[in-house]
């Protein structure tokens, strides 16, 4: 019986160092004093405040956690607890998933967060047109068990007319109108919808 249980731990084993080691070396200045740092990602349903997901701050004001997720691709961002204070870049604009490739194996990566897309930054600077509005900052979206921002764009005579305009949809949202929230630069929509309304052109099919 004593050989068959060292047998079984031994066997055992590296299952249980079958982790993934997060640190965080660097977090933005701007970052409130008192918020948590949680790690959203496909190992946890995406929920950006999981108390079981928050990072431990060490010795060192680097943030830890180790996490066990399934081998394969892991996609994640860091969040303060919500969606509406989730990671960006330096300007506070938008960034894609981190994605790491994950074999099962122990392993440690270490990152920085260059910015908080609610914090803005130092660069750069909003350069949506007063049309510009967000419509909801925490819309649900069952299908993907996730939450986005939307953007709207009205007429500069949409308050005062009781014209009719089309609605075209678009995604990315963060990037339509603004380069402080935009990935790789903005798209510029609202200037060109503000354009075609200086040139008359109000009743377009699209």
């Amino acid at each position: 019986m004593k050989y068959f249980i060292s047998f079984l731990l031994f066997f055992l084993h590296p299952t249980a160092d079958a982790q993934l080691h997060v640190i965080v070396k660097k977090i933005p200045a701007n970052t409130p004093v008192g918020d948590d740092i949680y790690i959203a990602g496909n190992f946890n349903g995406w929920n950006p405040g999981n108390v079981s997901f928050r990072l431990q701050k060490d010795s060192n004001a680097w943030y830890r956690i180790t996490i066990q997720p399934q081998p394969g691709t892991v996609r994640f961002k860091f969040t303060r607890g919500s969606w509406d204070k989730v990671e960006g870049t330096a300007s506070g604009g938008f960034i894609p998933d981190r994605t790491e490739s994950y074999t099962g194996q122990p392993k440690t990566i270490e990152l920085e967060i260059a910015g908080w897309e609610d914090q803005g930054g130092s660069s750069g600077g909003s350069t949506a047109g007063p049309g510009v509005s967000i419509m909801n900052t925490s819309f649900f979206m069952p299908q993907l068990n996730r939450n986005r921002r939307i953007w709207i764009y009205l007429p500069p005579d949409y308050q005062t007319s009781v014209k009719k305009y089309p609605v075209l949809y678009m995604h990315d949202g963060q990037n339509l109108f603004d380069r402080q929230t935009s990935f790789s630069g903005e798209w510029k929509v609202d200037e060109s919808l503000d354009s075609l309304f200086q040139k008359g052109i109000t009743d377009v099919s699209w």
